[in-house]
């Protein structure tokens, strides 16, 4: 709260302002988020706050979300790219999962255009990870492994010269003769019959209900790091300790209804 932000003595090495702070739910430790990073408190005697030190390997970097883990000393941390790291509160050191995992985000998490703005824990199931967007929700499971499809990006399109009196080739209307081609995995360039293919996988996998899945646009392969897609802008999310999620949203209608009405301009010659 404000009294505690006020009373949290300011590291040597940080003059700017805080930007949102996140406490553990014993009340034990405290993080400040401000724009060089986050820096550690230990609320041990709550009336003298004392600082314990600042997570290394992330200056310059903008943080977005923060979330402590109920049961070890661990504090996650997202940023404006939607990477995670986690540390270890007592070390200030990167945990077991992050140096293994920190470099294989999913790519489709990477590519969100939300950025994560919450970090939640189950209460119960202390493995389980929430990382709330205002329009989703990823749940990751830090038991389980993040394997190489689930980060591995598809491979971009790229444009070819050639000449526009070639066949098989589309041309682009721009004034160029630049083309692009999708490729796929095998690096061979994907005929109409594949596709096809494509398209008829794609339509099964949706009428079977295959959950979506942050591994880069394959549905139904890993467990892990999966995207639900179905809110309206997210304000707020909470977990109970009974395991009910709290959320609360902001309809769209409602985000128009407060906007200014329109400016109507009368056209000069009309």
């Amino acid at each position: 709260n404000g009294g505690v932000a006020n009373n949290l003595p300011l590291s040597s090495s940080s003059s700017s302002a805080v930007r949102f702070l996140e406490a553990t739910q014993d009340g034990k430790w405290v993080g400040a988020v401000d724009s060089n990073g986050v820096c550690l408190y230990s609320l041990a005697d709550p009336s003298e706050p004392r600082f314990h030190g600042r997570l290394p390997g992330i200056d310059g970097r903008m943080v977005t979300a923060i979330g402590f883990h109920p049961k070890n000393e661990d504090v996650a941390v997202a940023f404006s790219s939607n990477e995670i790291m986690m540390f270890k509160i007592r070390t200030q050191e990167q945990n077991a999962w992050s140096q293994d995992n920190a470099g294989k985000i999913p790519y489709k998490l990477l590519q969100h255009p939300d950025k994560i703005i919450q970090i939640i824990f189950d209460w119960n199931r202390h493995s389980l990870m929430l990382l709330v967007t205002s329009s989703a929700i990823c749940v990751v499971d830090l038991i389980k492994p993040v394997s190489e499809i689930a980060y591995k990006p598809r491979k971009k399109r790229r444009a070819r010269r050639r000449s526009t009196k070639g066949g098989g080739g589309r041309v682009r209307h721009d004034g160029g003769n630049d083309e692009e081609e999708e490729e796929g995995d095998d690096g061979k360039e994907d005929t109409g019959s594949n596709q096809n293919n494509k398209r008829k996988r794609s339509r099964s996998g949706k009428d079977s209900g295959s959950e979506v899945v942050a591994n880069g646009g394959v549905s139904g392969g890993s467990s892990n790091f999966k995207m639900l897609k179905r809110y309206q802008p997210l304000r707020y999310v909470g977990l109970s300790k009974s395991n009910q999620l709290i959320m609360v949203e902001t309809p769209w209608m409602d985000v128009a209804e407060s906007l200014p009405p329109p400016v109507y301009r009368h056209k000069y010659g009309t």
